[in-house]
């Protein structure tokens, strides 16, 4: 029986590593090994007071490469971004994941049109920008 279990599980593995999707996963998990989703921000909080608790920010930016980005390119036409929190539902293959748009900070507004939560807990927002001010300012 262990053997079985074993010849799954690698067959498994095969298959998530073959996927374009489990690469982008994978490379952006290992960027935040480092950090705890639950204390570093980043997972469901399904109530917090937008108005009135500290603002929503951006934590990190990838392309959808999965490598980090500080600047957003006009040829990009969206970006992955894990925010310190997040009122946003990710999605799974039979619940459909929350959309919206969030005003950040610096008054940035941002539309979410996909949410996913990768198997370490972490909760990526597909978004794309839509005010003129940038996404975060670049620290001096």
């Amino acid at each position: 029986m262990e053997r079985v279990k074993r010849v799954f599980r690698d067959e498994v593995a095969k298959q998530l590593i073959s996927s374009e999707e489990s690469l982008f996963i994978r490379k952006i998990e290992s960027l935040l090994s480092l950090y705890n989703p639950k204390v570093s921000g980043g997972v469901f909080q399904a109530q917090f007071e937008l108005k009135t608790d500290p603002p929503v920010q951006v934590e990190w930016v990838f392309n959808h490469d999965g490598d980090p980005t500080e600047e957003l390119s006009p040829e990009e036409s969206s970006y992955w971004i894990l925010l310190n929190r997040t009122p946003f539902f990710p999605g799974s293959p039979s619940v459909v994941a929350d959309v919206g748009s969030l005003e950040l900070e610096n008054n940035c507004h941002i539309r979410v049109s996909d949410v996913k939560q990768l198997p370490a807990g972490w909760i990526l927002h597909l978004i794309t920008v839509w005010s003129k001010k940038p996404l975060f300012e670049p620290s001096k």
